[in-house]
């Protein structure tokens, strides 16, 4: 019986548990009894057959709507039993012992809590004015303290209790109230993260959410849950970016993981962050491989000194972070910092060269080290500083006694950490 009672609390929970409910598209009163419901329903279908216009208690929007209301009271206690609890009570009839204040707790909970649902719902999908959001946050707490408060008070389930004694119904019974108890607190923040799946923007709502009133850990799993296509769709799109990379140019590569992948990557740090979530920090690790992935790519067949190798590098390390994927960037981050140092020096060994009129020199050092290298990494911006050097005109043969000299400390030497660290990629 109880578990049939939770079934129906989550199917009522969600985005519109207020706007559809019962008893306020009928304008029924949430104690009715069955004899009053029924005559109220012959009523309205009289009303509606004449193509008279309801009564203005009366919020169903056609005769398909108000029929399937009605079945709602009249149906399965256990179904309706759940719809009282998301409408207003009223004061406590003659047959109910409640305080009054207990009713009134109520009502302002599902009051405060159905208005700023309402106010969320207006511009779903839309980015809020900051007036907006500002009284949104405020109707928010308001809303979680006034159910905090009535869940907390042992009239509240002693009305629950009254409630199955009063529908009497062998369906029903009192063993339904240890369920519901432990059940409500997270189907009434069902509303909040479904508004968290359906805004572009989750990062305000899923604060919201993470203040309500429910166990962290199970708050968390929900919101796990609701992240589970975007986990799918950046580890297939990760995926298929590192395969596009053995035939396609790696600034391609990256400019789609800027404009694709890291959208998706915000998105699902504003819903489940990777410091509490280690599947997003797998996640941001995949992303970050592909980075890692192009910027190896252009070390390997283009420049290592325009710096887009070091940008993805340090964009891959910072997504990384302490995953295992982080030690290969932090190592190839380091190998890519000698390269570029090495290479430096070896252009302000030409730039030296050509000051001092020795193209000739500049360029016999630049082919030196272009034999060595092959075609590994290093060896597009030793070309294009032959390549630039092409134009110019030869004005010395030799660099002179201490020119040479000057090679042999410091052009050697930049020959040699070229070779030695870039042989090793």
């Amino acid at each position: 019986m109880s578990n049939a009672a939770v079934v129906e609390l989550r199917a009522v929970a969600g985005l519109e548990v207020y706007r559809r409910n019962p008893f306020r598209l009928t304008g029924l009163p949430t104690d009715v009894d069955r004899r009053t419901a029924r005559h109220r329903q012959q009523q309205l279908t009289a009303v509606l057959q004449v193509g008279a216009d309801l009564p203005e208690d009366v919020t169903a929007a056609d005769p398909n709507e108000l029929r399937g209301a009605f079945e709602r009271v009249l149906g399965d206690p256990r179904r309706r039993l759940v719809e009282e609890l998301f409408w207003l009570w009223g004061s406590p009839g003659a047959k109910c012992r409640c305080p009054r204040q207990v009713h009134h707790e109520h009502d302002e909970a599902v009051r405060a809590h159905s208005a700023v649902l309402e106010e969320e719902l207006t511009d779903l999908g839309r980015t809020p004015h900051p007036s907006a959001v500002a009284k949104r946050g405020v109707m928010w707490v308001m809303a979680s303290r006034h159910w905090d408060a009535a869940l907390k008070s042992k009239h509240f389930w002693e009305h629950v209790r009254h409630r199955i004694d009063v529908l009497d119904d062998r369906q029903l019974d009192r063993s339904v109230v240890a369920e519901l108890r432990k059940e409500l607190p997270l189907a009434l923040v069902r509303p909040l993260t479904d508004l968290v799946a359906a805004t572009p923007a989750p990062l305000r709502l899923a604060t919201i959410a993470r203040k309500w009133p429910v166990p962290k850990r199970v708050l968390e799993l929900r919101l796990e849950e609701i992240a589970e296509p975007l986990y799918d769709e950046i580890h297939t799109l990760a995926s298929e970016l590192i395969q596009r990379l053995h035939s396609e140019d790696a600034q391609r590569i990256a400019n789609d993981v800027t404009r694709v992948l890291r959208p998706k990557l915000n998105r699902l740090e504003a819903l489940v962050p990777h410091a509490q979530h280690r599947r997003t920090a797998s996640a941001r690790e995949r992303v970050g491989i592909v980075l890692n992935n192009c910027a190896t790519q252009l070390i390997e067949t283009g420049s290592v000194l325009d710096g887009r190798a070091a940008k993805w590098l340090d964009e891959a390390g910072e997504l990384a972070g302490d995953t295992p994927g982080a030690d290969t960037v932090a190592a190839n981050k380091a190998t890519l910092d000698e390269m570029r140092r090495t290479l430096e020096t070896i252009r302000s060994q030409v730039n030296y060269y050509v000051g001092i009129g020795s193209t000739y020199s500049a360029k016999a050092m630049l082919r030196r080290v272009r034999s060595a290298l092959g075609d590994g990494p290093g060896s597009y911006d030793v070309d294009k500083m032959l390549a630039d050097l092409g134009g110019r005109r030869v004005t010395e043969k030799s660099g002179g006694r201490y020119g040479w000299l000057w090679w042999a400390l410091i052009g050697g030497a930049a020959v040699g950490a070229l070779v030695r660290w870039l042989a090793g990629w």
